[in-house]
């Protein structure tokens, strides 16, 4: 974790400070959650993002957006966990963008084993948006859950991009080399990857379609015929980095199905 907090870190954390809604007289979203809870794990997103964890849930993919909300667009992030915790939605200026409404039997949900209160808020709401059918039943462990933990990269790149300042960095999506996703962190994008977590694991593996896992690239190198990819795992309950090592190229590109790039929005001048 770093001790220095950037300009849009300090304006979100200034923007807790003030939160103070009218509704804080027990009419709250979640009623399960205490005001208090609720804002200091919103300050410990903001101020390390490296420390958001998708806990025991299958929520990777969600948990991964939420750390790179929280590095480039923190502000509107704090505004949404605030929305969706004193009035239950997220509603933002433009009435082409579908508000998100917080299901009501998520309101009368505690947090479970490794989520903090604004993860739990922030990523089952966003997860039920996504999966409006069956929603999610915030029980780790149960088949029903894995597969309600399901989302992919269009879901995931949309989200980021409709309800935050961010956008996607032109890239090759599949068919990348490893001197492409390292100009691309050169450059200040932040990538997430879509992978084959069994051959994270165990390199040179065969493919398994229920074992799939998003990370965070931070970043890669080569050592001779070797590959070294640095990730920020969400699975991980602690803020370090992992260093995932594969013998050659080809192990590294059978791990790696997706890399996707985003960036803060360049503010037009006119």
């Amino acid at each position: 974790m770093s001790n220095t907090l950037n300009f849009r870190q300090l304006q979100a954390l200034k923007l807790i400070d003030r939160f103070n809604p009218k509704c804080l007289d027990g009419k709250v979203a979640f009623s399960a959650i205490t005001k208090e809870e609720l804002l200091n794990s919103m300050r410990d997103l903001i101020t390390n993002p490296l420390g958001i964890s998708q806990g025991v849930h299958p929520l990777c993919g969600i948990a991964c957006v939420m750390k790179i909300a929280a590095e480039l667009d923190p502000v509107n992030l704090v505004k949404m966990g605030g929305y969706f915790y004193a009035n239950g939605q997220y509603i933002t200026r433009s009435f082409l963008t579908p508000p998100i409404k917080v299901p009501t039997y998520l309101k009368r949900m505690e947090p479970t084993a490794g989520h903090s209160a604004a993860n739990f808020i922030l990523q089952a709401t966003v997860k039920s948006f996504y999966n409006p059918v069956t929603g999610y039943n915030n029980n780790p462990g149960t088949k029903f859950n894995e597969w309600q933990g399901i989302t992919f990269p269009v879901q995931l790149r949309k989200f980021l991009k409709t309800y935050f300042d961010i956008d996607s960095v032109p890239m090759r999506t599949y068919r990348h080399t490893i001197e492409e996703i390292q100009n691309k962190l050169k450059e200040g994008a932040t990538l997430m990857a879509w992978t084959s977590w069994n051959q994270m694991k165990k390199p040179g593996g065969r493919f398994k379609v229920l074992q799939q896992h998003y990370v965070i690239i931070k970043n890669i190198e080569r050592f001779g015929t070797e590959i070294h990819l640095t990730i920020d795992n969400p699975r991980k309950t602690h803020d370090k980095l992992q260093l995932i090592k594969f013998e050659n190229e080809k192990q590294c590109y059978k791990a790696l199905i997706g890399v996707y790039g985003f960036k803060r929005k360049e503010k037009v001048v006119s």
